[in-house]
Formats: C-alpha cells, sequence, structure tokens
C-alpha cells in the first residue's frame, strides 16, 4: 500500500519535474530576457 503510493508518487514527480523545470526556465525568460 505504502510502496504503491511512493511508486505512483515518483512517477507523477518524474513526469511533473520537466514540465516545472520548462515553467522555471519560461518565467526566467519573461523576468530577465537575456
Amino acid at each position: 500500500m505504502i510502496l504503491a503510493s511512493f511508486a505512483s508518487a515518483f512517477s507523477v514527480m518524474s513526469v511533473a519535474s520537466p514540465l516545472l523545470d520548462l515553467a522555471i526556465v519560461d518565467a526566467l525568460r519573461l523576468t530577465a530576457p537575456l
């Protein structure tokens, strides 16, 4: 039960982290354009 919840949370994080990285990069580009 606990291991399954950890696995599902890990899969969600592995999918969401690239999207979060893209959002952070876009925010940095908007706030400090190079």
